[in-house]
C-alpha cells in the first residue's frame, strides 16, 4: 500500500532521529508539521522542498511512488517540472481561462500531461486534470468536464486533501449554471461545502469562493436580499481575517446588484470600494470591469459622453475580451443620436455563447433592441424588426424582464411609426 507524503515525511524523519521541532525550523511551526504527517493538512510545494532538503530528499521521493524504479529521470528533471513548470504552466492556464481563451489552455494541458511523466495520485496531477475539467466545461464539453473534475476530487479525497475536493465539486455546478438550472447548481453548492466539513482545518480562500458563487447563483434566481447578505459574510470574512480576497470582486457584483434595482446611491458607494481593493492589489482585469460598470451607469443615468470616457479607460485594460464594449459603445452614440456611428460600432459587436448568469445574457441581447432603434432611426425598417425581434428571441428563453418589456415596447413604436397598428397592438 502506497505512504502519504505525511507518512513518508514522517518516517525519515523517525529514521533521521529527528524531532518535529528540529526539522520544522524556522520556516515552519511544529504544529504544521504535525497536521502534515497526519495527514490533517497538505504541504504547499514550498513548504514540500523546504522539509525535502532538510531530510535529504529529493521531492520526486515524496510525489512519486513509483520514483526509484524511474531510473531513467534525473531527480534534478521531476523536481524542476515539478517546483518550475508546471506552476509556471498552471499560471499561464489560469490567465488564459481569464481571458476566455479556453481552448489555447486546454491544449497546453494536454500537453503537459503528454509530455510529463507524474504520479496519477498525487496532487499535482489532480491539479492538472482539473483545470482540464475546467477548460472542457468552458468549451461546453461536460461530459469530459466532469471525467476530469471527478477524476481530481478522487485524488484529493484519497489524499485527505478536502478542501481541494470540495472546491472542484463546486465547479461541478457549471453545467447547471450554464443551462439556467440555477437550483441544481445551488445544489451542487451545498454538496460542496459538506465535502469541505470534513477538513479538519478551516480554509478561508474556500469559504469566501463558496460565498462568492452562492452569490452569483441567488442573484440569477432574484433572490436580491439573500444575495446582499451572502455578499456581506463575504467580505466581512474577508476583513476580518486580513486576507482580502476577491474583496474588489465581492464589491462589484453587490454595486451591480444596486445597479439592477436602481440603488444608485449605493452602487456609487460599492464601485468606489470595488476600486479601492482592485488598485489596491493592482488587479487590472478587475479595474478594466469597474471602468465598464461605471460606463453601464452612465448611459442609464443619460450620460454617454462620460459613458465613453470610462469605456476607452475599460478598453485600455480589457481589450477585446470585454464581449459588451461594443454594445455599450455603440449605445451611447445612439444615445447621442449619432445613428451612422452607432450602427457601424454595433456591426463589430459579437454575442459569446458563454454567458451564463440570467442579468449578464439579458444585457446582452438588449443590445439588440438598441441595434434596432438605430437602425430605424436611419430609416431601415426591415433590418430594425428583425433586429428586435432577434434580441427578443434570445430573451424569451430564460425569463421575464424589463428588458424583454423594453423590446417589446421598442417593436411596438417601430410597428406604430409604420402606421401597422395590428402589429404594434401584439407587440404590446
Amino acid at each position: 500500500m502506497s505512504m502519504s507524503i505525511g507518512e513518508k515525511i514522517r518516517k525519515i524523519r523517525k529514521e533521521l532521529k529527528l524531532t518535529q521541532s528540529q526539522l520544522a525550523g524556522n520556516e515552519m511551526t511544529k504544529s504544521m508539521l504535525s497536521q502534515i504527517e497526519n495527514n490533517v493538512a497538505s504541504p504547499s510545494m514550498k513548504n514540500l522542498k523546504y522539509l525535502a532538503d532538510r531530510l535529504g530528499k529529493p521531492i520526486a521521493y515524496f510525489l512519486d511512488d513509483n520514483y526509484s524504479k524511474n531510473d531513467n529521470i534525473s531527480n534534478d528533471c521531476i523536481d524542476s517540472l515539478l517546483l518550475e513548470k508546471i506552476s509556471e504552466v498552471i499560471k499561464e492556464v489560469d490567465n488564459l481561462i481569464k481571458k476566455t481563451e479556453f481552448a489555447k489552455a486546454k491544449a497546453i494541458l494536454v500537453d503537459l500531461l503528454k509530455k510529463s511523466r507524474i504520479n496519477k495520485e498525487s496532487k499535482i496531477y489532480a491539479d492538472i486534470i482539473y483545470k482540464l475539467g475546467l477548460c472542457f466545461g468552458y468549451l461546453k464539453d461536460f461530459l469530459k468536464s466532469e471525467e476530469y473534475i471527478n477524476e481530481s476530487i478522487e485524488i484529493y479525497e484519497k489524499n485527505y486533501l478536502y478542501s481541494d475536493a470540495a472546491t472542484a465539486y463546486m465547479d461541478l455546478a457549471f453545467k447547471a449554471f450554464a443551462s439556467f438550472n440555477y437550483d441544481e447548481a445551488l445544489k451542487i453548492l451545498s454538496d460542496s461545502y459538506q465535502i469541505y466539513q470534513k477538513s479538519a482545518n478551516r480554509d478561508i480562500f474556500f469559504e469566501i469562493e463558496f460565498f462568492h458563487n452562492k452569490a452569483g447563483t441567488l442573484s440569477a434566481l432574484g433572490q436580491i436580499e439573500n444575495t446582499l447578505s451572502i455578499l456581506s459574510k463575504a467580505i466581512d470574512l474577508s476583513k476580518e481575517t486580513n486576507v482580502y480576497y476577491k474583496t474588489d470582486e465581492l464589491y462589484r457584483m453587490r454595486s451591480s446588484i444596486f445597479l439592477i434595482i436602481e440603488r444608485y446611491d449605493d452602487f456609487l458607494h460599492n464601485i468606489k470600494k470595488a476600486r479601492q481593493f482592485a488598485e489596491f492589489t493592482d488587479n487590472k482585469l478587475s479595474i478594466g470591469s469597474i471602468e465598464f460598470n461605471l460606463a453601464f451607469y452612465e448611459n442609464i443615468i443619460g450620460n454617454p459622453k462620460k459613458a465613453l470616457e470610462y469605456l476607452e479607460l475599460s478598453y485600455k485594460l480589457l481589450g477585446e475580451n470585454n464581449y459588451l464594449y461594443y454594445q455599450e459603445k455603440a449605445k451611447s452614440y445612439y444615445l447621442l443620436e449619432d445613428y451612422e456611428r452607432a450602427l457601424t460600432i454595433f456591426n463589430k459587436a459579437k454575442y459569446p455563447d458563454y454567458v451564463y448568469h440570467i442579468f449578464d445574457y439579458l444585457i446582452l441581447w438588449s443590445a439588440k433592441i438598441y441595434e434596432g432603434l438605430t437602425l430605424h432611426k436611419l430609416n431601415k425598417t426591415n433590418e430594425a424588426i428583425k433586429s428586435i425581434k432577434e434580441g427578443i428571441l434570445k430573451m424569451e428563453t430564460v425569463t421575464q424582464s424589463k428588458y424583454l418589456a423594453f423590446a417589446y415596447k421598442s417593436l411596438s413604436d417601430i410597428y406604430s411609426a409604420t402606421n401597422n397598428y395590428e402589429e404594434a397592438f401584439k407587440s404590446l
